[in-house]
């Protein structure tokens, strides 16, 4: 496959979205599959992202690399014999795992493949795999699933409601009017149902949804906030979260090693992101943790 670099302009992304919307979900399924390869890719900045959500422009955030497979996933989406709309695109599922440090002196080159399986019954889903990498050597990968609204009657099967667990701490997280116009002008995601109630109508929501991702973010810092820096995180979308609004962010370490947080609706009836994450630690570190866990459980309120 001849190597490319990415030429899609992210100011162009809202309006090639909208065309999009003459694609509509097929009738009938078949499996489908493709593959990009990039050289030399130039990332996104992160800085502005980073300060948004209060994290250090210094570092790249692991949330940020799901910013710059975005760019192939959309590529891919793009493509004429791709078989579904980009506007309407719905993420329910992302993992990120740093393998080894990235070296900004260094040129990247991102491999992505992506697999749509057919379904008789159901939206369709596709999962891409990205992989970045560093004179050959892949040092963070990332695998997403997005899944395609299709019309006609719902099925009356009753799904499972996500398990809201009891956490050791929590905080209030507010959602601004503007946040969808923000985030989106800051990390290139121009999906209209993030910036646009009556495109977001017409894929069946009450009205715009915050980014899946902004979420994410805002549970990757509180994830600092309590502890070291992640290696590799799960991330689930369980319910779309309204503008304006607030959402409950609440989280429990597991193990010195590994946390959940969850993303709930203020009175905790609703769940909405449900994030796990694992880091390494030194024996120094899981002392440490050990020792706060304790704390928390000596000063917790009955």
């Amino acid at each position: 496959m001849t190597p490319h670099k990415h030429k899609t302009k992210r100011s162009w992304r809202g309006f090639r979205a909208l065309l999009s919307l003459t694609r509509g979900v097929p009738a009938t399924y078949q499996d489908y599959s493709d593959e990009s390869f990039s050289e030399n890719v130039a990332l996104p900045d992160h800085r502005n992202l980073s300060k948004h959500f209060g994290l250090t422009p210094k570092a790249i955030p692991l949330p940020f690399w799901y910013i710059s497979a975005q760019e192939t996933h959309i590529e891919l989406m793009f493509r004429k014999r791709f078989p579904y709309p980009l506007a309407g695109t719905v993420h329910v599922e992302n993992s990120l795992e740093k393998i080894t440090e990235f070296n900004p002196e260094k040129p990247v080159n991102v491999r992505t493949t992506v697999f749509c399986e057919a379904k008789p019954e159901g939206s369709p889903t596709g999962t891409f795999v990205t992989e970045f990498e560093q004179e050959g050597e892949v040092f963070v990968r990332n695998e997403s699933v997005y899944l395609w609204k299709k019309g006609g009657k719902k099925s009356k099967k009753k799904k499972s409601e996500p398990e809201i667990f009891e956490a050791d701490w929590s905080k209030i997280s507010d959602i601004n009017p503007t946040e969808g116009q923000v985030y989106a002008r800051l990390s290139g995601d121009q999906n209209p149902i993030h910036t646009s109630s009556l495109i977001a109508k017409v894929f069946g929501f009450k009205s715009k949804i915050i980014h899946g991702w902004n979420l994410v973010y805002r549970l990757y810092a509180t994830a600092l906030e309590n502890g070291p820096e992640p290696k590799r995180f799960t991330v689930r979308f369980h319910k779309p979260v309204g503008f304006p609004g607030k959402v409950m962010i609440e989280g429990k370490r597991i193990e010195p090693s590994s946390l959940i947080i969850q993303s709930l609706s203020p009175d905790r009836k609703v769940k909405q992101v449900s994030f796990e994450a694992e880091s390494n630690l030194s024996d120094g570190d899981k002392k440490r943790f050990d020792e706060i866990k304790n704390h928390r459980m000596r000063h917790k309120t009955p």
